[in-house]
């Protein structure tokens, strides 16, 4: 109060020094930043205030109003009234209202910056204005929802392995996942392109044996014992994966809601995989032990003979004739569904390849071709606030029965931003 009481006995003093009264126009704040709005106009309200000295009447037929400075923001995007105001009508606050028409196209930021003017009849008197504030911006983003912050984003995390039946975080997992969607009057395509490195499970196959020899050892040259066991063996394959998905949207839906489209999405993708396939042989309940004479084998013992992993590697190459892709996304979660039937043509080294290339150093050993028809389902499911991804994956041949299925989880991060989450491997 004190402040405001100063304040005006200066505007007072000044205003007799001057021969004319002097006023206190400011807006509160130099800048605001607003986002248009798909489904309705947005209303912003820029607040500015005003002063005289109390008893001061020469300022009654002065007049205000908003003179439009510079501006990128096109008449057609916006309203505000730019009629003059005596200041007569004026209270201390008051508030300048910007109606920001919905626009459902993606656009660039703009601005408008708007600059008080004071007058006198047709004489400006902005010499007299002793606010601090007389110019605003005012910094007009595009309507924004949950697909446009999500055009572009990365994934690091971890698949779940489930091998041993039960589910743990285990390897890591990666994707870069570009998503630019068709937008209505400007392009009717979009496109969604994945890059990504995972691990899918195929088979776990449990079985049982009895009355097994586990175990030869020699005693003399016409001796030897045999141990005989049951148990079981488990025979587990899974790929570790890189690949690459492509897919053009058409969409499919009418827009009832921005937050749900479904689109047409012929695919191509190409997958690297490197399988492994584990024998691991449970702790086996010894039966007997037999003392056998004649011809003596080669002493073994089952698990260091027939246990371990065997690698295979092969290229997949995916055809999606059939194929759907659907977006449901609001402020609270993003879903993202792609189904695919097609055609698969996977590459693998030939069966006489993998025995010889290790005695002839051939580097590029044969390939042989398998023609399928193949199905596909992924989804991802994001929280758009901190990021964190559920995704879940399954594939299979038709011709051939193989399911490929893997499940996820990882936060996503915008690609602008991969130097500070890496930055804690890079400097280890």
């Amino acid at each position: 109060m004190k402040i405001r009481l100063l304040t005006l006995l200066l505007f007072g003093y000044i205003g007799i020094a001057c021969g004319q009264g002097s006023f206190n126009l400011s807006f509160v704040k130099d800048s605001i930043v607003a986002s248009k709005s798909k489904d309705s106009e947005v209303i912003v309200a820029i607040p500015f205030s005003y002063y005289i000295a109390k008893g001061d009447t020469s300022t009654k037929k002065f007049s205000l109003s908003f003179l439009v400075k510079e501006s990128s923001l096109p008449n057609s995007d916006y309203s505000m009234d730019l009629r003059p105001r005596l200041f007569s009508s004026l209270q201390e606050n008051e508030t300048l209202y910007v109606r920001l028409k919905k626009d459902i196209l993606t656009d660039r930021e703009r601005r408008l910056e708007l600059q008080i003017n004071a007058k006198n009849g047709d004489k400006e008197i902005n010499d007299n204005n002793l606010g601090s504030k007389r110019n605003f911006v005012l910094i007009v983003k595009p309507s924004v929802d949950v697909s446009e912050d999500y055009t572009l984003l990365s994934y690091l995390g971890t698949n779940f392995d489930m091998a041993d039946g039960k589910t743990k975080a285990k390897n890591l997992f990666f994707a870069t996942n570009v998503f630019v969607p068709p937008i209505e009057g400007k392009n009717k395509f979009g496109f969604y392109l994945s890059l990504y490195g995972n691990r899918t499970m195929s088979n776990i196959d449990t079985a049982k044996y009895s009355n097994r020899a586990i175990r030869v050892q020699r005693v003399n040259d016409s001796l030897y014992f045999r141990e005989r066991a049951s148990g079981s063996v488990t025979i587990s394959t899974v790929s570790d994966n890189i690949g690459a998905y492509f897919s053009p949207l058409l969409k499919l839906s009418r827009r009832s809601s921005h937050h749900f489209n479904l689109y047409y999405s012929p695919s191509v993708e190409f997958v690297w995989r490197r399988i492994n396939r584990q024998t691991v042989y449970g702790t086996p309940t010894l039966l007997d032990t037999l003392e056998s004479q004649g011809s003596i084998p080669s002493s073994f013992e089952l698990s260091t003979l027939q246990g371990g992993t065997i690698q295979q590697s092969e290229f997949d190459l995916k055809i999606g004739a059939a194929s759907v892709f659907l977006v449901y996304e609001t402020k609270a979660v993003s879903v993202r569904a792609t189904s695919s039937i097609g055609f698969l043509t996977t590459f693998s080294p030939s069966r006489s390849s993998r025995s010889n290339t290790s005695l002839t150093g051939d580097l590029y050993p044969p390939m042989t071709k398998k023609y399928d028809a193949f199905y596909t389902g992924k989804v991802w499911i994001t929280e758009p606030v901190t990021g964190i991804t559920l995704q879940a994956e399954i594939a299979n041949q038709l011709k051939s029965p193989r399911p490929f299925y893997g499940v996820t989880l990882s936060k996503a991060f915008k690609i602008k931003d991969i130097g500070s989450v890496l930055s804690p491997l890079v400097n280890k």
